[in-house]
């Protein structure tokens, strides 16, 4: 299981956690017993020890951790509306979460030593935007404010379906859509994010490719000063291939017939190192013919996320 996947369920346990119900009372609890004649109010007091924000011991901080009060931001989509109501986890070998709110604007607690450095905060726009990985600014301690607004592209409301069975993608051909085409070895095998998951079943087209090209005055962080001609948004978000899958892109960004090219992708591992959440990374090789981006032989996506273009 991926990283994504096993901190999109954290915040599950969490919740399932603290909806358990209570044990029950033994009969030397004081205040408890049997004799009660009603139940416990509501607005009893919680006695549970509350944790005092970055009390850890020393022996038990990361080794180049800080102090982190707080990391919050800002969601818009590219024509500046805020993006509300969407889950904000600040994540690497630990998660913390937050919610976007009415105005776009965000705040996960944290309250502990991390290692800022291997750390990311995560915006999960589905289904109706793309989802962004944003690194922490590596000086940041105490209440860190992400530098730059997060811009998030808006995705289509229908796609092109990837047509799988038993996670086996099954199609016949190219799968395309928007500028972007995708095609598969025989027998690769697909594997979703858990929210995809939830959005196939739901039939809301978690299984289905979606491209947004993205403006040059809209790059998230990640891939500004990477010289990057072309940017997409693609979904479904981090999906995993157990073998290449060969990319098309219908544009060349200005570049011209037989440029060589780097396919750049947003880095996604949080729990090993290095750290890639919210880097920049190289993903295939290809060049410009016949008018379109082709990847070399041999060449293509692992995992799709964003995609971008530049000259090699």
């Amino acid at each position: 299981m991926s990283s994504r996947r096993l901190l999109w369920l954290a915040p599950l346990f969490v919740a399932a956690c603290s909806s358990a119900d209570p044990p029950a009372s033994s009969a030397t609890d004081t205040g408890t017993a049997a004799s009660d004649t009603g139940p416990v109010s509501d607005t009893a007091a919680d006695t549970r020890p509350t944790k005092v924000p970055c009390s850890e011991p020393p022996d038990e901080r990361p080794a180049g951790s800080v102090c982190v009060m707080t990391v919050t931001g800002k969601v818009v989509d590219p024509a500046g509306a805020p993006v509300a109501g969407k889950l904000v986890s600040v994540c690497g070998s630990i998660c913390f979460f937050g919610e976007t709110k009415a105005d776009g604007t965000f705040s996960a607690d944290v309250g502990s030593y991390i290692k800022v450095a291997n750390f990311a905060a995560s915006v999960h726009g589905r289904p109706t935007h793309a989802s962004l990985y944003e690194k922490l600014p590596v000086s940041g301690m105490g209440d860190i404010a992400l530098p730059a607004t997060m811009i998030l592209p808006t995705v289509p409301a229908t796609g092109t379906l990837i047509p799988n069975e038993k996670r086996i993608v099954t199609a016949a051909g190219p799968i395309t859509h928007g500028d972007l085409t995708l095609t598969f070895q025989s027998g690769t095998e697909m594997e979703l994010d858990l929210e995809d998951v939830e959005l196939t079943m739901a039939g809301k087209g978690g299984d289905h490719l979606r491209a947004v090209k993205v403006e040059e005055k809209d790059y998230p962080a990640f891939v500004k000063g990477a010289n990057v001609k072309l940017l997409y948004a693609a979904t479904p978000f981090d999906a995993k291939f157990n073998k290449k899958v060969a990319v098309t892109i219908n544009a060349t960004g200005g570049l011209a017939e037989g440029t060589a090219v780097e396919l750049i992708g947003l880095g996604n591992e949080f729990l090993k190192e290095p750290f890639t959440a919210g880097v920049v990374e190289v993903v295939a090789t290809g060049k410009v013919t016949g008018g379109k981006i082709v990847t070399d032989a041999g060449q293509g996506l692992s995992t799709l996320t964003w995609v971008g273009v530049r000259a090699k």
